[in-house]
């Protein structure tokens, strides 16, 4: 498996992949993202292709997630360059619990030091247990549950490392 920047060859497969992460959640009754929410104009609207990143695996992708420099919704007040977020982090159904996830916060977590920062954050839904539980037990620590929208309580996360 390799881990490497998106381009515009792999879009309509990493929207393939977010849409069938979707229907997956929904029929798990745990919906988080819409079908809206993972058309190419709506995941472009605040990031680039720059920011995506794909797993892939034999020629085929099997994974999916953004990784920027700022994060204007879930951690408005810090500044760009100061921590890299992980969003959208998406494995195909067939490969769950392969280490997909895993080698993903790897990568990222790698980014961050290699970018020379001090961390890196994440967020997830407060009630996604199963989730927050697999990121603790990756490195991330919780940093506070804040209410973002009226509904929507959201843990966020981060892993910090010494020099």
């Amino acid at each position: 498996m390799e881990i490497v920047s998106a381009s515009y060859e792999d879009i309509a497969d990493i929207v393939e992949l977010y849409q069938q992460i979707v229907q997956f959640q929904d029929q798990m009754g745990q919906s988080q993202w819409k079908q809206s929410d993972v058309t190419w104009d709506a995941l472009t609207e605040i990031y680039s292709l720059e920011h995506f990143y794909i797993a892939r695996m034999q020629g085929e992708i099997i994974g999916a997630c953004i990784i920027a420099d700022y994060d204007p919704i879930y951690w408005p007040k810090t500044p760009r360059h100061e921590s890299l977020y992980i969003h959208k982090l998406a494995v195909h159904e067939d490969w769950r619990k392969n280490g997909v996830g895993v080698a993903f916060l790897e990568f990222f977590k790698q980014e961050g030091r290699r970018r020379g920062l001090d961390e890196v954050r994440l967020d997830v839904r407060a009630y996604k247990d199963k989730l927050r539980s697999f990121y603790e037990r990756n490195g991330f620590t919780l940093v506070r549950i804040a209410s973002i929208f009226d509904d929507y309580d959201t843990a966020l996360y981060h892993a910090r490392w010494e020099d």
